[in-house]
C-alpha cells in the first residue's frame, strides 16, 4: 500500500504545483476536458504508486504495517499441500522447476533472515537475542515432540504398547526433537504409509535455521571487534547467569563421561542423551541454498535504504526466475535451488511491504503459522493412515488443512503466545502500550521455520 508521503513530489502534488490541483483559476478551462484529463492524470498515478518507484526497504521496515505473518501462515499451506502429494506417493507439484514446499521454505528463510538481521541490529547483545530465538521456537516445537510421542503414538502404533514405551526410540524421538536434533522414526508408527517410518518430515530445516541465527549473531560479533566497536555484553556481568549455565554445562559432562566409562553410553546415546555430532552441528552444510536465501534476506535489510519496493521488479525477477527454469542447459540445483534462494526473499519483501492490506485479517487473531508447520505433517500422514488406499492428495488437503489451522491456533494461544511474553523487554513494551507512551516498535515476531523440502531430504519439498 502506497500512500501520498510515499510517492516522488511529482506524484503526491497537483500537476502545476497549486492547491486546487492544476485547474485554471480563471474558470475558463473546457470542462469536459478538464474532467477527462484529470480522471486520466488520476490512473496514471495510480498506475505509478502500483507499478512505479515506492518507498525503500529500509524505510518500510521503520514500520510494523506488513502482511510477514500472513506470507508465513501461506508458506506453511504451501509445504503443507506439496507434502500432501508426497505422503501419498505421487510427486509434488511444482513451480518453475521447484516443488510448492521449497517455495515456502524459502518465503520462510527469506522472511527469517531479514527479521532476524533487524532484530540484531536494534539489539546487539547475545543474551536477549538467543533467549528471544529461543522462546519462539523451543517452546512450541517441545509440546509437539512430547504430544506426538507420547498420545498420537501410542493411539496409532502397530507395535504393542509395552514395547512402543520400552523402546528407546521413542524417548529418543521426543527428546531429539525438542533439542534441535531431528529424529523421525516412532515404534510401529507409520509403518505402511506410502512415505513410511516417517512421524514428522518437516523438522529438518528448524536446526538450519538455529544455524542461522547462530551465524547472524557470530557476524555482528565480529563486525563489531573488527570495526573497534565493544558490543555491549553487559549480560556476562549477571552473576545467576554465569553460575546457572555453568552449573549445566558441569552436570551435562559429568553424565556423558560417567555413561562412557560405564560402558553404556551406546546404550543411552540410543535416548538421545549423546553429544551432538559435527554433521548435526554444521547440517553438513548441505542446506547452502536455504542460507543463500537467509543471507539475501538479511542483505536486503542491511542495505534496504538502497533497494526499491516495486511491483515492476517483482514481476521482472520472477519472470526472470521463469524463463531460467526451462533453460536445459542450467544444472538443475541452478534452477530449483539457486535462482528461487536469490528471487523469492526479494519477491517476498515486495508482497509484504506493499500487498494488500486484506492479507493481514487472515492473522489478525494471532500468528498460528508455526503451529501448522510444525503439525502438518503428522496429521497428514494420520489422513493417510486412515484413508488407506482410497488416500488421494486432494482428501489428504481437505482433511490437514482445517484440523491443522486447529491445531495451529491452540499451539499459538496456549504456548506460544505466553512464551513470547517471557521475552526480554516484553513486559516494559507491554506497559509502555497500555500507558499510551510512544515508543520504538519491538521486534516482529522472526519465526523461520525453514525447509526447502520440509520434510526428510529425500523428500523434495
Amino acid at each position: 500500500m502506497t500512500n501520498n508521503e510515499d510517492l516522488p513530489t511529482s506524484l503526491s502534488s497537483s500537476p502545476s504545483g497549486a492547491p486546487d490541483g492544476g485547474r485554471s483559476r480563471s474558470g475558463l478551462e473546457d470542462v469536459s476536458s478538464g474532467r477527462g484529463g484529470h480522471r486520466s492524470r488520476v490512473r496514471l498515478d495510480r498506475a505509478r504508486a502500483v507499478l512505479g518507484p515506492s518507498v525503500s526497504i529500509g524505510a518500510a521496515a521503520r514500520s510494523r504495517s506488513n502482511n510477514f505473518d500472513a506470507l508465513r501462515l501461506l508458506g506453511a499451506l504451501l509445504v503443507l499441500v506439496s507434502h500432501a502429494f508426497a505422503v501419498s506417493g505421487r510427486p509434488e507439484p511444482t513451480f518453475a522447476g521447484a516443488a510448492l514446499g521449497s517455495i515456502g521454505v524459502f518465503i520462510f528463510f527469506g522472511i527469517s533472515g531479514f527479521l532476524i538481521t533487524k532484530s540484531w541490529v536494534r539489539e546487539p547483545r547475545p543474551g536477549p537475542f538467543f533467549a528471544k530465538r529461543a522462546l519462539r521456537i523451543l517452546p512450541a516445537l517441545f509440546v509437539v515432540s512430547v504430544l506426538t510421542a507420547y498420545l498420537v503414538g501410542p493411539l496409532i502404533t502397530t507395535a504393542p504398547v509395552a514395547h512402543y514405551f520400552g523402546s528407546p526410540l521413542t524417548h529418543a524421538y521426543a527428546l531429539r526433537n525438542a533439542t534441535l536434533r531431528p529424529d523421525y522414526l516412532l515404534p510401529g508408527v507409520f509403518a505402511h504409509n506410502p512415505y513410511p517410518r516417517a512421524v514428522n518430515g518437516s523438522l529438518w530445516t528448524l536446526p538450519t535455521e538455529a544455524r542461522a541465527y547462530a551465524a547472524v549473531a557470530c557476524a555482528g560479533l565480529l563486525i563489531a571487534f573488527l570495526g573497534g566497536t565493544r558490543p555491549r555484553l553487559e549480560w556476562l556481568r549477571h552473576s545467576r547467569v554465569i553460575v546457572v549455565g555453568s552449573l549445566l554445562l558441569i552436570t551435562l559432562g559429568i553424565i556423558l563421561v560417567t555413561l562412557k566409562f560405564a560402558g553404556l553410553s551406546n546404550k543411552f546415546g540410543g535416548y538421545g542423551l549423546g553429544l551432538p555430532t559435527p554433521t548435526e552441528l554444521t547440517g553438513g552444510f548441505s542446506q547452502w541454498y536455504l542460507f543463500l536465501a537467509f543471507g539475501v534476506g538479511a542483505a536486503l535489510f542491511v542495505w534496504g535504504e538502497r533497494v526499491a519496493l516495486r511491483w515492476d521488479a517483482f514481476v521482472a525477477v520472477i519472470a526472470l526466475w521463469v524463463l531460467a527454469s526451462r533453460a536445459p542447459d542450467l544444472p538443475l540445483a541452478v534452477r530449483t535451488e539457486l535462482l528461487p534462494a536469490l528471487v523469492i526473499p526479494y519477491a517476498t519483501l515486495v508482497v509484504a511491504f506493499r500487498g494488500t492490506q486484506v492479507l493481514r485479517k487472515l492473522t489478525a487473531r494471532g500468528d498460528i503459522s508455526y503451529g501448522v508447520y510444525l503439525w502438518a505433517f503428522p496429521i497428514e500422514q494420520i489422513v493417510v493412515l486412515k484413508f488407506a488406499h482410497a488416500v488421494t492428495p486432494g482428501i489428504v488437503i481437505a482433511v490437514s488443512i482445517p484440523a491443522t489451522c486447529l491445531l495451529g491456533a491452540a499451539s499459538w494461544f496456549a504456548v506460544e503466545r505466553h512464551a513470547l511474553r517471557l521475552k526480554p523487554g516484553a513486559r516494559a513494551r507491554s506497559a509502555h502500550a497500555i500507558s499510551g507512551q510512544s515508543h520504538v516498535a519491538s521486534t516482529p515476531h522472526e519465526y523461520l521455520h525453514g525447509r526447502r523440502e520440509a520434510a526428510l531430504p529425500t523428500v523434495g519439498s
